[in-house]
């Protein structure tokens, strides 16, 4: 997904026509299992399809690390002619199960067919049984379910209206059926935790809300609260899967026009490309394994180069490490960046790395150097053109892809992480310092998992590399790289 291309996207497109053919077909001749099985398969190519224009990132050719592209963060747009045809058979294959459905009717079939029918034309066309997220309220029998089980719709929640017949289907068929729940509210909890975790699995999980039955229930959920529980889902999905773009493009201009005068003073990275050429050195993050980790450093950072991303600053500065070099490229002035970088002595850094839409005052710290750099790909383009300088960093989702692929840049040969880590503690994200005690720190998912930060490093091109993540238990690692070259 992280290389996809617009060449693979629209030959995904192109399948998804012939799907629609293939279900229009089928339900042309009253085929009806054959169009469903046709149907659940154009279902997931939509699916597929939509994910992958999601997760586009403008990457069209397989570059290698230190290659650049220039068109990084750019959206794919649809072929006009390809959209039309999608939208017309989307009509045709509509009116296709209205016309079986008013067939079946008049031959008075089993309320089975019927609700198959019901099934198939209502669920999204672009769907997948096995990910997607089905909310369902107003029902007060349990046929629909049973139904929805026996097509593999894997994940329905249904809202519990103190309906005794559907309540304890539930209940019974939840035995083995872990998708299947019963719950208390249509935008609590257990809704959001759905689509967090479809989050950390890089599915981009869709729903839908059905309501609109005939029911005998009391505290039946009318229209007008219907649709208001759908602009709630919407905001709650947007925030969960919101991408980073999302979230700070507007603080990234804001930063970076306050920025423009310190980006004339202070060089860029590309200044120091190679400058490090074969050396050694030890990338120092904030995980809560470093509280444990951080004794065997103390005697070692003086034998090989130690970096430090700006979180860890805290806890480094209370065992009394000082790092060669620091980054930071985080675009918010929290209250935690304060306190650390307030209370922090820059004088021995000698080489502060700085994000070029980092807060303005970042640049007036006391280091013996200061550089910056922009990672924010397409969104920093302007900045590119006002500074003459372009940094490009591939498939790198957070702080340590950023720091991997500027070590790199550097010229460094083997490189170490301490303190990655790749699950939390309690709710922590950050291991504890004088300056930050977690009561400020705000997660906003889980920390990914070391399959997929091993897999953006190799996505990325950095395979042939010395590239390691240890604990405390590895401590051997430490002492190989410590015993290394280091000019």
């Amino acid at each position: 997904m992280i290389n996809i291309t617009k060449k693979e996207i629209n030959n995904k497109l192109q399948n998804v026509l012939l799907r629609y053919e293939e279900v229009l077909e089928h339900f042309s001749h009253y085929k009806t299992e054959k169009g469903f099985l046709s149907l659940d398969s154009l279902r997931k190519a939509n699916s597929e399809v939509y994910d992958c224009i999601f997760y586009y990132t403008g990457r069209d050719i397989n570059n290698k690390f230190q290659e650049s592209s220039d068109n990084i963060n750019e959206k794919y747009s649809m072929d006009k002619k390809i959209e039309d045809k999608i939208n017309e058979n989307q009509v045709k294959l509509f009116e296709s199960i209205r016309r079986i459905q008013e067939k079946k009717i008049k031959e008075q079939c089993t309320s089975q067919v019927l609700i198959r029918l019901y099934i198939e034309r209502y669920l999204p066309l672009i769907w997948n049984k096995e990910l997607d997220l089905l909310l369902i309220c107003n029902i007060d029998d349990h046929q629909l379910l049973e139904e929805l089980i026996n097509t593999k719709q894997k994940n329905i929640f249904v809202l519990n209206q103190q309906c005794e017949n559907v309540n304890s289907f539930i209940k019974e068929k939840s035995k083995s059926n872990n998708g299947l729940k019963l719950i208390n509210s249509l935008t609590g909890n257990e809704v959001v935790d759905f689509f967090r975790y479809q989050k950390t699995k890089f599915n981009n999980s869709q729903y839908c809300l059905w309501h609109n039955f005939q029911n005998n229930l009391n505290n039946s959920i009318d229209l007008k609260e219907a649709n208001e529980t759908k602009s709630k889902l919407k905001i709650i999905k947007s925030k969960v899967f919101a991408k980073t773009s999302d979230r700070y493009k507007t603080l990234w201009v804001k930063n970076g026009l306050n920025n423009l005068n310190n980006l004339k003073v202070f060089p860029n990275i590309n200044k120091f490309n190679n400058k490090f050429y074969n050396q050694s050195v030890v990338v120092i993050c904030p995980g809560p394994s470093l509280k444990n980790d951080i004794k065997y450093l103390k005697n070692l950072n003086k034998r090989f180069f130690v970096c430090a991303v700006g979180h860890s600053l805290g806890i480094l500065n209370d065992n009394k490490i000082i790092p060669d070099m620091v980054i930071h490229i985080d675009p918010l002035k929290s209250d935690w960046a304060e306190k650390t970088f307030n209370n922090y002595d820059f004088a021995n850094i000698k080489l502060l790395l700085l994000g070029s839409t980092c807060d303005k005052d970042l640049f007036n710290k006391n280091a013996k150097n200061i550089a910056w750099l922009s990672v924010n790909n397409l969104y920093d383009n302007w900045i590119h053109d006002v500074t003459g300088e372009k940094n490009t960093f591939l498939n790198c989702i957070n702080v340590s892809h950023v720091t991997l692929s500027l070590l790199v840049k550097f010229g460094f040969s083997n490189i170490t992480f301490v303190g990655l880590d790749h699950a939390f503690i309690g709710n922590h994200f950050y291991t504890g310092s004088s300056t930050n005690n977690q009561k400020d720190n705000i997660s906003f998912g889980k920390a990914e998992q070391e399959v997929l930060w091993k897999s953006k490093t190799e996505g990325i091109g950095l395979c042939l590399l010395e590239i390691s993540c240890v604990r405390s238990s590895e401590y051997g690692l430490i002492e190989y790289l410590a015993n290394s070259s280091i000019s």
